[in-house]
């Protein structure tokens, strides 16, 4: 009996250890088929796509659900070209972070502990852990950490799990669980490396393909250079990309073409840019790569100055390759990574010499193209050239910006221009407008336009003659014939004196269409009697030019104008009818003037039925403004006070500042009380005494003129006795305040008389 109950103990025994045996088998295998579950999840999320991003954030979210965590994270170093890192968490309820708290993850001494040791990091209670007892917060309670190895222990990120708040102790099962998963993470960031690299191959391929076709599909350097630097740039996603070329005739380097990424200086495309870090390169080196300039030990052979440019530029990393044709270098392709370094590498290297390579044949074919055009060009380049200088040399007179209104057409016919105006300011309200046309065209009708103006500007400065049109004309017809004696070349010209305040024009025509007037219903050509052309004949053969007066009111127009207005032929041939051009400013009669030219030229083309233009197209519009005039008839300190007060209100709103302000009270007065004292007392008996401010106020600008009725004096030559302008004494007779006038005032002009003087402040 006690024999079969021992018997049946060790049997009991035995089916309780066969048991325990069985279940904790069954428990493995659970454990085991869990585990091939997780890992396949994972391969079959791996193998779905190519991008690390989305695979990384789908590992997280099922590993972190699985383990049941309040965190899980996986950290890839280095992953951007820019050298940042890639991370992507998990978290569940109150412990999910921003994106910008847990990029920060790899900067902590638990991750930069794994990637030294290169071993796992299991720390079950935070609190008594020697890395972490006085330096994580209580939530922070449990933390696994993981590093993702490849090949022979290659670093390729880190995987972590936190357990927050409550304690947790990691068993071996969820270690190995972890470690097992680690293997198709690193293969993931492997393959999408791999994947990445060869895209960015094929990219760059793509990009000299391109590249190479363009070259051969254009001559333009301009717009294959242009486009080269950007999309070099944006392929290596660098900071700077700029083409240095060397000049050939002076040897230096200058910035040709440029790429910038977003918020980085541009070093200026044309300016100066000697390639320093050429000091630093080898004898015939194939390139010049530096991944970090601070660090570099080449730096050394840099002077502070050179070293304080490259710090100014922000360049923190460079790569420059030669663009060389055969022997010859033409300049550099260069690569700046600001900022922070940057590894060069030794595909990104190969790539670009390909892309300077490619560079290097489209500048030899551009300069071999242009060697065997210039002598084609040269009169096209001649010609630019001279309608340049043309156009410098009229743009002195093309300021229409007066107190009289002009606007202005002008359509030459080719690059250089026979037709030509010029607009002075004699004073204020004092205007002249010289308009001409030189026979012929092209080059030899633009040297004698230049040679008018020339002159022209020599007689504005005479103003015996600057005021007087016939004598204005005269001289200018003298100088021509002169110079022209041997030539059939001559020149037609309208000079015309537009005086504001006075309500007139004096004007005097050589040879010249007469303009037309506009007042108000009433369109009729100007009687101005057109004399001999300028340098046709000699002025002793002819006879003297003559002078012609013209009332004007405010509002009246003047069109004056060339003949390539009025000898316009249509599609078949026919000449335009004389009448077309009345009939179209009686049409336009209502336009605002800064409409009308544009408007009369519009018609012009329609009624030639749009056929080619025949000659220079010129057309200068005028009209009079309206005036503001003050009158004082004595000295009267109150009501000449109260009246500049006035004119100073008006000012100051149109954007006068205060300090001005009081400058031009005191030129105001000084200039009035002058006129008062000086000028009004010397009335010829019986005239009636008065004293006239009349003022223009415009955008920057007040301009004056005061005329009183005296006889005037001769200020010309009152101050050609003296060294100076300034020199001249206030308190002597006839001296008119000039030193305090002339300082306050940027222009002082009299009229011949002597009895209006013209001011203008500029601010």
């Amino acid at each position: 009996m006690s024999a079969s109950l021992e018997e049946s103990k060790q049997m009991s025994a035995y089916l309780k250890q066969l048991t325990n045996a069985l279940t904790k088998e069954r428990k493995a295998t659970l454990q085991k088929t869990e585990k091939e579950k997780l890992l396949w999840k994972l391969i079959e999320k791996i193998n779905s796509s190519f991008d690390l991003e989305q695979i990384l954030q789908s590992t997280v979210d099922e590993l972190g659900y699985y383990f049941k965590v309040s965190r899980c994270g996986i950290i890839i170093p280095n992953y951007k070209q820019n050298n940042k890192d890639l991370v992507r968490e998990y978290a569940t309820g109150e412990w999910k972070r921003s994106k910008e708290t847990y990029s920060q993850v790899s900067m902590s001494a638990l991750y930069r502990t794994v990637i030294k040791t290169l071993q796992p990091l299991v720390i079950n209670d935070s609190l008594t852990h020697d890395l972490t007892a006085g330096h994580l917060t209580e939530d922070l309670r449990s933390i696994l950490m993981v590093p993702l190895l490849q090949g022979a222990n290659e670093l390729v990120g880190v995987i972590y799990l936190h357990q927050c708040r409550q304690q947790r102790t990691w068993t071996k099962y969820e270690y190995s669980m972890l470690e097992a998963a680690a293997n198709p993470i690193a293969t993931a960031v492997a393959k999408s490396r791999i994947f990445s690299k060869a895209k960015q191959w094929a990219s760059r391929e793509k990009l000299l393909n391109r590249l190479t076709s363009r070259i051969r599909g254009t001559l333009n350097i301009k717009v294959i250079l242009e486009r080269t630097v950007a999309e070099l740039g944006q392929a290596l996603q660098v900071s700077r990309c700029f083409i240095n070329i060397i000049d050939p005739k002076t040897s230096r380097e200058v910035v040709a073409h440029e790429f910038l990424g977003t918020n980085i200086t541009s070093l200026g495309i044309g300016k100066e840019n000697p390639l320093i870090i050429n000091k630093i390169a080898e004898k015939e080196s194939e390139y010049i790569a530096i991944s970090d300039l601070f660090k570099d030990s080449r730096m050394a052979k840099l002077n502070k100055a050179e070293l304080e440019q490259l710090h100014k530029i922000n360049a923190r990393a460079f790569l420059a390759v030669p663009i060389n044709f055969h022997t010859k270098l033409f300049g550099w392709l260069c690569f700046h990574q600001c900022n922070v370094p940057r590894n060069w590498t030794d595909e990104e290297i190969a790539f670009i010499q390909s892309a300077a390579s490619q560079v290097a044949v489209a500048i030899n074919q551009a300069e071999m193209v242009q060697e065997l055009s210039e002598y084609k060009n040269k009169l096209s380049r001649e010609l630019k050239q001279a309608a340049q200088l043309q156009s410098i040399l009229l743009s002195g007179g093309a300021d229409t910006n007066k107190n009289l209104k002009i606007a202005v057409s002008y359509h030459p016919h080719h690059n250089v221009s026979g037709d030509f105006y010029w607009v002075h300011e004699l004073a204020p309200h004092v205007i002249g407008i010289l308009i001409g046309d030189v026979s012929g065209k092209g080059p030899a009708a633009a040297l004698l336009t230049g040679y008018i103006i020339g002159e022209l500007k020599g007689l504005i400065e005479r103003e015996e003659i600057a005021w007087h049109p016939d004598k204005f004309i005269t001289g200018l017809s003298d100088s021509i014939y002169e110079q022209n004696q041997y030539s059939d070349f001559y020149a037609t010209a309208w000079y015309g004196i537009f005086n504001i305040t006075a309500g007139k024009i004096v004007c005097c025509n050589a040879g010249h269409p007469s303009p037309y007037l506009m007042q108000k219903d009433k369109i009729s050509k100007l009687q101005d009697n057109p004399g001999v052309p300028l340098g046709l004949l000699s002025v002793k053969d002819v006879g003297a030019y003559e002078t012609k007066e013209f009332a004007l009111n405010i509002g009246d127009k003047m069109i004056v104008f060339t003949d390539g207005l009025t000898e316009q032929r249509q599609l078949k041939g026919e000449f335009i009818s004389e009448s077309w051009l009345p009939d179209a400013l009686k049409y336009h009669q209502k336009y605002k003037l800064e409409e009308l030219p544009e408007e009369i030229i519009r018609r012009l083309n329609i009624v030639s039925e749009g056929a080619p233009q025949d000659d220079d197209r010129l057309l200068v519009a005028i009209e009079m403004p309206e005036i503001n005039t003050i009158e004082f008839r004595d000295i009267n300190q109150e009501d000449i006070q109260n009246k500049i007060k006035v004119i100073l209100d008006e000012v100051f709103k149109k954007g006068l500042s205060e300090n001005y302000v009081t400058s031009l009270k005191l030129g105001l007065v000084e200039a009035i009380y002058n006129s008062l004292r000086h000028g009004m007392p010397t009335t010829k008996q019986g005239e009636e005494k008065y004293i006239k401010l009349s003022y223009w106020i415009k955008e920057g600008s007040f301009s004056c003129v005061i005329a009183d009725s005296g006889t005037g004096f001769d200020w010309k030559e009152y101050l050609t006795k003296k060294q100076s302008i300034k020199d001249v004494d206030v308190l002597e007779e006839g001296g008119r305040g000039l030193p305090l006038i002339l300082e306050i005032f940027n222009e002082v002009k009299w009229n011949i008389k002597g009895n209006e003087i013209g001011l203008k402040l500029n601010w």
